[in-house]
């Protein structure tokens, strides 16, 4: 079995027969092999993003060349660093502006329950939506402007 983690990122792993796995497959009941592994490399950063699209380009090639990848950054597709870290902005501007939603607008009220939840959830998507047609000019270094998206 070898395990492949880089620094921030949710660990896999390839057993001895070249099947891969993720981790909590390995500890679920029945032990059955999942054939999606899901792999966050959002709070490891570009860098990390990049390496392991690198990894999985070099595994592809030289063991499994059925390999099939989906990137939600595209970065697999596309290469582009700049696109990857404009992705990653918006990603960050994403959280940064959820979490504090949640804190400011959905927390000072917890026993509403979840029926708040849901309705400040939605009214943060709506508002996501309007800012990003009204905000989207590009900054310095090729980064998207927005308050969300």
């Amino acid at each position: 079995m070898t395990t492949l983690y880089y620094k921030g990122c949710q660990p896999f792993l390839f057993d001895g027969e070249s099947r891969l796995h993720a981790l909590g497959g390995l500890l679920a009941p029945g032990g059955e092999s999942i054939l999606t592994v899901s792999v966050k490399t959002h709070y490891a950063g570009t860098e990390a993003h990049r390496a392991l699209c690198d990894l999985l380009r070099h595994i592809r090639d030289t063991h499994l060349p059925d390999l099939a990848v989906t990137d939600e950054s595209d970065f697999w597709e596309h290469g582009d660093e700049i696109e990857l870290k404009n992705y990653f902005a918006r990603l960050d501007r994403l959280t940064k502006d959820f979490s504090e939603h949640l804190e400011n607008d959905v927390a000072p009220a917890p026993a509403a329950g979840t029926d708040n939840l849901i309705d400040c959830t939605t009214l943060a998507a709506e508002m996501a939506h309007r800012l990003k047609a009204h905000d989207s000019h590009p900054l310095p270094g090729g980064v998207l402007g927005g308050s969300w998206f």
